[in-house]
Parts: C-alpha cells; structure tokens; sequence
C-alpha cells in the first residue's frame, strides 16, 4: 500500500530529483514536437510539389 502522506512529505522536502526529471521529460517532448512539426512541413511541401 502507497502512504500518500510520505509520498506528499517526499515531493515536499526532497522534490528536486522528481521536478528536475520533469523538467527534461518536458524538454524532450518539445524536442519531439518540432521534430514532428518540421516532418509535417516537409510532407506539406513534397505532396503540394507532386500535385502542381
């Protein structure tokens, strides 16, 4: 069984290592969006080159 009060008291006194991994997780998501973002582009771009 999860204690929620040690879990809370663990996020409240020694949450660094949980919010830094958050942290990159978020960059890395990003990271992951624009990757995506610039793939759609490109498939934007070829398809309207094959339809002209």
């Amino acid at each position: 069984m999860i204690n929620a009060g040690s879990v809370y008291s663990e996020l409240i006194l020694n949450g660094d290592k949980y919010f830094s991994t958050l942290d990159k997780a978020d960059k890395e998501m990003k990271s992951f969006e624009n990757k995506l973002n610039q793939y759609g582009d490109k498939m934007e771009k070829a398809g309207k080159a094959w339809s002209t």
